[in-house]
């Protein structure tokens, strides 16, 4: 059994829990039990802390890809492919676009907005109807309002 941690192994711990790794994958990972790390972190305030951080970071890499993925993103991508007439391979840069995602979306309001997104309203108060309604309600006026026809 291991007692001592040195420190090429907690630079080893860190960058498994910064990779998103458990406690268990990173106690296997390094070969050890799950109790060893344990008791490396209750014995090693440096280990302790760098591992909380490790996990932080970890997941605020997470927190940023769901925003991303909530809100929709562009990047840079390269397509490859074969061209018949000069018989070689061909890159050709381009814009992927990737829209908004309505299940992140949820997924976001119900832990930031928690009031306002939860499921179910509880027993004590009637939810009162909201100012989005009411623009709502005042928008599909205006559109079946015949005077504000198209003209073909």
């Amino acid at each position: 059994m291991a007692t001592k941690v040195d420190n090429r192994t907690i630079a080893k711990i860190v960058a498994l829990a910064t990779e998103g790794k458990s406690d268990e994958e990173i106690s296997k990972a390094i070969g050890i039990c799950r109790k060893t790390l344990f008791n490396w972190r209750k014995n090693n305030p440096y280990l302790l802390h760098a591992l909380k951080g490790a996990k932080v970071i970890a997941d605020d890499i997470v927190e940023a890809s769901l925003y991303h993925r909530a809100c929709g993103y562009s990047h840079k991508a390269v397509k490859m492919f074969y061209d018949k007439d000069t018989g070689k391979v061909v890159k050709e840069e381009y814009i992927e676009h990737y829209p908004p995602d309505t299940t992140a979306c949820i997924f976001w309001l119900k832990n930031r907005r928690k009031a306002e997104w939860r499921d179910t309203q509880d027993g004590n108060t009637v939810p009162e109807a909201s100012n989005h309604q009411t623009i709502l309600d005042e928008f599909k006026k205006v559109i079946n309002d015949p005077k504000n026809e198209r003209k073909a």
